[in-house]
């Protein structure tokens, strides 16, 4: 079989309707005022992207270029933007706010009432090329495996789970979920000092992940309730849900302590239920995240810190002309996959 030139390897996944996927040439865009074109290097896929290639995410689409996890090169820069910036390594913040309604003016913005992301509601990086603000791209140290920073996305949604959280120091939290996301809140954690973390995850493997990253104790679903007693018999200060599984969020009252508070992190479309007596009687605390808030900078400083983190995350990768591939095997009732990359090589 013949090479594959570096023009013919690069190009446009572009996600036509619900379960199809088509291989198109490489968009060419151009940047406006203020904006830079984006030449991707590779891209994460997570469970929003498997909705969306699905067709029950509610934010569905077609024909879209998704990915939102994203790490590549500025290929060009419009007019009002340093000049200085064109070839930076750069991961990309993936919200686009309006900049004026009401969220925006609380410092808000991931909760803008007009919010678009890059990957959902425009054309993402799996467009091979595209537009984004120059406001939205952080620089990344080259060198080392540059792919992994596409990683900063998931994170970044971890740092700015914890800021909600309203986590003191000696604390205990407990994460649902031991998959990206979970696995980035424990990261997280580690700036805010917690008293303990227990990570609650059904899949051994993950578990004993958890535990050699150092991110925290980790305990099956059958054992959370002991586990979390022996640490504090009152229950989990802050709970974070990773799952995105609504009856885990509908058990998560019966973990924490009166007065504490409960995280929705993880996504779903279905609807979950809590008994209002535990609400009132505990006085708890129901709080929901949405994407991240200024939480770039922090992601980027832990992932330069984590190298042996993004080493055990990063379990898959995939050439995008394989996206389908890719998808098939996040989805593989009992994968091993965990952070699947879409790279150029």
């Amino acid at each position: 079989m013949s090479a594959v030139s570096p023009q013919e390897a690069r190009v446009a996944v572009v996600t036509v309707a619900p379960g199809t996927f088509e291989i198109r040439p490489e968009a060419q865009p151009a940047p406006g005022n203020g904006e830079v074109v984006v030449q991707t290097l590779a891209t994460g896929v997570c469970g929003s992207d498997v909705h969306l290639f699905q067709g029950d995410h509610p934010y569905a689409q077609y024909p879209r270029a998704q990915g939102h996890e994203v790490v590549g090169h500025v290929a060009s820069v419009g007019a009002g933007v340093d000049a200085s910036l064109e070839g930076a390594l750069v991961v990309v913040e993936p919200t686009l706010e309006c900049g004026a309604c009401a969220e925006c003016a609380r410092g808000a913005y991931n909760r803008c009432e007009q919010l678009e992301v890059v990957g959902v509601q425009r054309d993402g990086s799996l467009a091979g090329r595209f537009v984004t603000r120059a406001s939205k791209v952080h620089p990344v140290p080259e060198g080392g495996d540059p792919a992994s920073w596409a990683l900063a996305e998931p994170v970044a949604v971890g740092c700015h789970a914890v800021d909600q959280s309203g986590l003191g120091r000696g604390d205990l939290a407990v994460v649902l979920g031991a998959g990206v996301i979970g696995l980035s809140i424990a990261l997280a954690l580690r700036r805010r000092s917690p008293g303990q973390v227990i990570v609650i995850e059904p899949s051994e493997e993950r578990r004993r992940r958890v535990e050699e990253l150092g991110l925290g104790a980790a305990a099956a679903p059958d054992d959370a309730a002991r586990v979390i007693a022996a640490a504090n018999a009152s229950g989990a200060d802050v709970v974070f849900e990773a799952t995105g599984v609504p009856e885990v969020l509908g058990a998560a009252h019966e973990l924490v302590r009166p007065g504490g508070r409960i995280v929705v992190v993880g996504q779903s479309g279905g609807d979950f239920s809590l008994p209002m007596i535990a609400m009132t009687r505990k006085e708890l605390e129901l709080v929901g995240t949405r994407n991240s808030a200024n939480n770039f900078p922090e992601a980027i400083d832990l992932l330069a810190g984590a190298p042996e983190f993004i080493a055990s995350v990063v379990t898959h990768r995939f050439h995008p002309r394989s996206a389908a591939e890719a998808l098939a095997e996040l989805t593989r009732p009992g994968t091993s996959a965990l952070k699947v990359l879409l790279e150029v090589a």
